[in-house]
């Protein structure tokens, strides 16, 4: 088998087959990442270490919607305000964090996304 490394942290392992050992991982965070792989050995073969494979690993681009409801609405009458954040491919996830939204060019206080979502 190949156990690989985040540093000391274990990603995972993978079974080698025609002197290949494949792992894929979804799970590593925004920053530089030092990977390596470690070969275990086997009766015939000694175990082996990789050299680092440094891994960058940028922030996904977004798309943000905005929505409001009623539209048209009469002068008086509550308007809801929808933004939805999106993930561009190839990243994935659901965003988080906060939206700013603005009237008239004035910052609102800034909401809370939920499920990508957040409404004023």
């Amino acid at each position: 088998t190949v156990s690989f490394f985040d540093g000391a942290t274990l990603l995972g392992t993978g079974t080698v087959v025609a002197g290949v050992a494949t792992f894929t991982t979804s799970t590593l965070g925004v920053g530089t990442h030092a990977l390596t792989a470690v070969y275990s050995g086997d009766t015939a073969f000694n175990g082996s270490t990789s050299p680092i494979d440094p891994q960058t690993v940028t922030k996904a681009n977004t798309t943000t919607v905005l929505t409001s409801l009623p539209n048209p609405s009469v002068f008086g009458q509550p308007v809801s305000l929808t933004a939805t954040v999106s993930v561009v491919a190839p990243g994935g996830g659901i965003p988080t964090g906060t939206v700013t939204f603005f009237i008239g060019g004035i910052p609102q206080a800034p909401v809370t996304l939920s499920g990508g979502m957040a409404t004023l």
